[in-house]
């Protein structure tokens, strides 16, 4: 069966994905009065001719003459066809596109995978109020209590197997885990906790979805910083 969607889910696409939040990920933007401006990511250039109109929803580039809209834009940088462009934005706009099987897969999967992000970060969060040490540090470092709990700042303790254990309960599979970068594999042990002994922020797409975490340590442990790896969020 070949692709078919709708012009007015397309649309409604477009209107709940920022062209800037888009191509920000690739490309450094800096504004420029009611636009945006960066180095082209098509092509090489030392000087800005890259150009984005928020309020049009389009991307241009003086230099090499690209130009479009936010699918044009995933097309040519992520070298996708029309359909799997129109997919992708769906995924990050969190629409399902009706009649569409593989979208509904995917759609169903990343659901589940921002369902066990917001579950991991609620558990380090209460952890948080567990640990006195983790809490000396945050006043330590001049972290209030209201804004620890504004931005969802958390603390994994540190067991081998801490987030494990809570999210065994919550019937999450450590499976589902190590997709997630949360638990590492271990062909002789099983799986264990990546975060240990780390104040624990949770990284936020433009949505407010938990898309990953960065973790840092209390003492002098190396890494300082240790961030979730690449995963499918």
């Amino acid at each position: 069966m070949g692709f078919s969607i709708s012009p007015e889910t397309i649309e409604n696409i477009k209107s709940r994905i920022s062209i800037v939040d888009v191509a920000g990920q690739v490309v450094k933007l800096e504004r420029a009065g009611s636009n945006f401006k960066g180095l082209c990511p098509f092509h090489n250039e030392k000087t800005p001719s890259f150009t984005i109109s928020p309020d049009k929803g389009i991307f241009h580039c003086f230099g090499c003459g690209e130009g479009g809209d936010v699918i044009s834009f995933v097309m040519k940088h992520r070298n996708m066809s029309y359909p799997e462009a129109i997919r992708f934005l769906a995924q990050e706009a969190g629409i399902r596109i009706e009649g569409d099987a593989e979208s509904d897969k995917s759609f169903e999967r990343r659901k589940r995978f921002y369902e066990i992000n917001s579950l991991a970060g609620r558990y380090y969060f209460s952890e948080l109020y567990q640990s006195a040490e983790a809490l000396a540090y945050l006043k330590r470092r001049g972290i209030s209590p209201n804004t620890a709990k504004k931005f969802g700042l958390g603390y994994a303790p540190r067991d081998w197997d801490g987030l494990l254990k809570a999210m065994e309960k919550e019937k999450v599979a450590p499976e589902e885990l190590a997709t997630l970068g949360l638990v590492i594999a271990n062909k002789q042990k099983g799986y264990f906790d990546r975060f240990r002994h780390r104040i624990m922020f949770p990284i936020r797409n433009p949505r407010g979805q938990v898309i990953g975490f960065g973790g840092r340590v209390l003492d002098d442990s190396k890494p300082k910083y240790l961030n979730s790896p690449d995963t499918p969020l």
